[in-house]
């Protein structure tokens, strides 16, 4: 380390923020926090799938329906029999789901999966409320609020008394959970090393949490005990954020340079090691004229700079349509697990698993092969999920689902796990396509796009209302579509220099007359931070 000092010390003008932010204790402390703050996350984003989970209808009365009946023909038994005797459902539960508690059973599911729709809205919403809060209030407390919030609403909706209530409760979690998705991201990306953070994020992530999370449902069984649990298990997370200090870096871009140089003297006593104050000094001078000049020399840049051109205006309709299809597929099934043969714990635990492992087989992958650029693994991805989508809709045109239950099961779980590679190479290209001057922008764009999708996510089965296949052609529309318009309006990416400058005037989709030469970006912090969100996408 001292050696590493040295060296510094002969090259000041080499020296960035960077340097000082290496990997130890300190960052021990961010990806504790980040795991509590994700076990929180994913325990919120599919708490549906268990406390909307329908139960299975075996009955009415003294009636026992036939173990092979469909679902749907169960549901027109119980209708007559209950007509013609007044007698009660017999269900059985795989988990005590609002459903199974308040007897929302055959019709009375669709409104339940309105209730998740409205519950969504909420993760729009606290997305773009934190995400601004955040670049007032700084990182720490902004994020520790929508932790502590979403746990007290999540208490609360365990004592609400029927659907109206819960959802409204739902909703409010769900404004706080999509603050903490938003800002945690943030957090982590500007308080971890640059080299770190790709692996780090394969470790700490949704998956494992998603087996956490079958694990306490199924030993819950009951979604009043679910979310107390879920609610007293992340929180931990509110210890780890008062041991971390604000982020530096956001410290720096708010003039607070004082308080930037205490943050990072700490961080290297919290590891040990030692840090020259000259040296620091010196850096944080460089980054304060650094965002002086960003701020003197910035344009602002609106949404509608996204479709600047015509080539800006098909990149952003196509990346946005993508991130809205795989967010429709991935959560109508999340949220409709019940349908799956099996157990919903089983198969949770074998979509996270597979999911987890095919994120950790293809990083390396896309690194060792050329070949295997972005568009080879969208391509890839979505031919497989419209081929597992084709198969659901062939055999449920057949009337087979209930003769052959697993290769439905199979198909769902295979769609969730490649579903986390389309949600990286989407946000990759993004990423990568669109300059540094509307990168934010663009993603954010097509983080709101995959947001809409979760919304409409648990509305797709709903469609098997009027038809039974329904749902599947839809699916296969839609990710047929997404697949042939990427492919056709999106160029290849990998190993393409990330582009800083806008397109001159002359290329403008609606040219006016006072048009002004195009702009050079020279915030060259910005393009370095935004270069490294790359890395970050999901």
């Amino acid at each position: 380390m001292a050696d590493s000092q040295e060296k510094l010390k002969k090259d000041k003008d080499a020296v960035k923020l960077d340097d000082f932010i290496v990997l130890g204790r300190y960052s021990l402390l961010i990806c504790l926090l980040s795991e509590f703050m994700i076990l929180n996350q994913v325990g919120n984003m599919l708490y549906m799938a268990y406390s909307g989970a329908a139960p299975k209808l075996t009955g009415c009365g003294d009636t026992v329906f036939p173990e092979n009946i469909t679902a749907k023909a169960a549901c027109v038994e119980f209708t007559r029999l209950e007509n013609d005797t007044g007698c009660k459902p017999t269900l059985e539960p795989q988990f005590k789901s609002v459903n199974y508690e308040w007897e929302y059973i055959c019709s009375g599911t669709t409104v339940v999966k309105q209730s998740i729709s409205v519950q969504m809205i909420g993760v729009i919403i606290g997305a773009l409320l934190f995400g601004q809060l955040s670049d007032m209030f700084g990182r720490k407390w902004t994020l520790f609020s929508t932790l502590l919030f979403s746990q007290v609403f999540m208490i609360i909706s365990s004592f609400t008394p029927n659907l109206l209530w819960f959802t409204v409760c739902r909703f409010f979690v769900n404004i706080f959970n999509g603050g903490s998705i938003t800002i945690n991201m943030v957090n982590v990306n500007e308080n971890l090393p640059k080299k770190d953070r790709l692996w780090i994020n394969n470790i700490v992530t949704w998956a494992p949490n998603m087996i956490i999370l079958a694990g306490v449902a199924y030993l819950t069984q009951n979604w009043r005990v679910l979310t107390v649990v879920s609610a007293i298990i992340a929180t931990p997370g509110l210890i780890f954020n008062i041991l971390i200090s604000e982020s530096p870096r956001y410290l720096i871009q708010k003039g607070k340079i004082q308080e930037a140089k205490q943050v990072i003297e700490r961080m290297c006593k919290i590891d040990g090691r030692p840090f020259d104050k000259e040296l620091l000094d010196h850096v944080l001078d460089k980054e304060t004229k650094a965002a002086l000049e960003s701020k003197s020399k910035s344009k602002n840049y609106t949404f509608f700079h996204l479709f600047y051109t015509l080539d800006f205006a098909l990149y952003t309709i196509a990346i946005g349509f993508s991130f809205l299809v795989v967010s429709i597929m991935n959560y109508s099934i999340l949220f409709n697990m019940e349908k799956l043969s099996g157990s919903i714990y089983v198969n949770a635990v074998l979509i996270a698993a597979f999911r987890y492992a095919l994120n950790l087989i293809m990083a390396p992958c896309e690194m060792k092969f050329a070949w295997l650029g972005r568009k080879v693994i969208h391509t890839g991805s979505l031919t497989l999920i419209a081929f597992a989508a084709f198969s659901m809709l062939v055999l449920t045109l057949l009337g087979l689902q209930v003769q052959l239950p697993i290769i439905i099961s199979v198909a769902s779980v295979g769609i969730v796990a490649v579903c986390s590679q389309l949600f990286i190479v989407n946000a990759v290209v993004s990423n990568e396509l669109f300059p540094t001057a509307v990168r934010n922008l663009a993603y954010a764009s097509s983080q709101f796009c995959a947001r809409i999708g979760v919304v409409l996510a648990p509305l797709i089965f709903l469609l098997a209302g009027f038809w039974e296949p329904l749902p599947y052609i839809a699916m296969v529309a839609i990710v047929t579509t997404d697949l042939l318009f990427f492919h056709s309006v999106i160029p290849e990416t990998k190993g393409k220099p990330m582009a800083d400058r806008m397109p001159g005037p002359e290329n403008r989709l609606f040219k006016g007359k006072n048009s002004k030469p195009d702009v050079e970006l020279k915030d060259l912090e910005a393009s370095k931070k935004l270069t490294e969100d790359v890395e970050e996408s999901h």
